[in-house]
C-alpha cells in the first residue's frame, strides 16, 4: 500500500494514483529529497511521489502503449508545503461580576 511521500500529500495507488520511486541515482536522489522539503528526512528505498507533484512538461509524450512514463532527467515542481501557522492572540480574560 504505497502512498504519496509529500508532506500533507495523502495520494495512494488504491485511490488511482500513479507513484514514481525515488531515483536510485545518489545526485538525483538528493534532489528530489531536497523539492519534498521535510525536515531531517531522507528518502527510504520504498519513497515515491505520486504523479501530482510533477509538471505534465516532466512526462514522456505521445507513447504507444499509452503509459504515463517520466522523462529521465524529470523533477518534481508542484507542492502545497506547509503553510507557517499565524500567531492567535491570547484568550480575554473575563471579569467575574458577583451576583
Amino acid at each position: 500500500m504505497p502512498c504519496c511521500s509529500a508532506w500533507g500529500c495523502s495520494n495512494r495507488s488504491e485511490k488511482g494514483f500513479k507513484l514514481f520511486k525515488f531515483p536510485r541515482n545518489p545526485a538525483r536522489r538528493k534532489i528530489w529529497e531536497v523539492r519534498v522539503k521535510r525536515k531531517n528526512w531522507v528518502a527510504s528505498s520504498s519513497a515515491s511521489l505520486c504523479e501530482v507533484h510533477f509538471d505534465p512538461s516532466q512526462f514522456e509524450t505521445k507513447r504507444a502503449d499509452g503509459i504515463r512514463k517520466l522523462k529521465p532527467n524529470a523533477v518534481p515542481t508542484i507542492f502545497s508545503h506547509r503553510r507557517v501557522p499565524t500567531r492567535r492572540k491570547p484568550p480575554t480574560v473575563k471579569k467575574h461580576q458577583p451576583s
